[in-house]
């Protein structure tokens, strides 16, 4: 398969518009940022309040952050734009470690975190993780199985976190 062909037809519309390129990289950067800070705020909230999960809630994403990271640098995929010659939506300088994303894994980790305390917000923040790996492809930073396996190792890490 052509990647360069197909990435060029997903990104097509985003390129020849503006406003929803802008879009595009807007949601990529203010969505991680949420996640980032959603997660502290939830140890707080459940360190005071549901004590019995702050510290699978802590250690259960640490470690398979650890674990995803390590299997990363055994991988080493290229990322689209350093092996297509590809006009992407994100300038990025990183080199490999392209499978799984760890940027999506974290955000989901994180939303199944969030679904031990709220059900409904859990469920919201998952579906805007599809999204957001979605705006990875689209961005030209991973490619689409790279956030497929990053969503299911964060949905993966969420279930040990309940089995605990």
């Amino acid at each position: 398969m052509d990647y360069g062909r197909f990435y060029e037809s997903i990104s097509r519309i985003f390129r020849n518009n503006g406003r929803l390129h802008a879009s595009l990289i807007y949601f990529n950067m203010y969505f991680t940022y949420t996640m980032y800070i959603l997660y502290p705020c939830l140890l707080v909230l459940i360190f005071f309040t549901e004590r019995r999960l702050f510290l699978r809630t802590l250690i259960v994403p640490a470690v398979f952050f650890y674990v995803l990271t390590e299997v990363r640098k055994k991988i080493n995929r290229e990322r689209p734009y350093e092996k297509w010659d590809l006009d992407v939506l994100l300038e990025k300088s990183t080199k490999g470690n392209s499978m799984p994303s760890r940027h999506v894994f974290s955000a989901v980790v994180i939303a199944m975190c969030v679904r031990q305390v709220s059900p409904a917000l859990g469920a919201l923040l998952l579906v805007l993780c599809v999204f957001s790996a979605a705006v990875r492809v689209l961005l030209g930073v991973h490619y689409p199985m790279d956030v497929i396996v990053g969503y299911l190792c964060g949905v993966g890490a969420g279930w040990v976190m309940y089995l605990l």
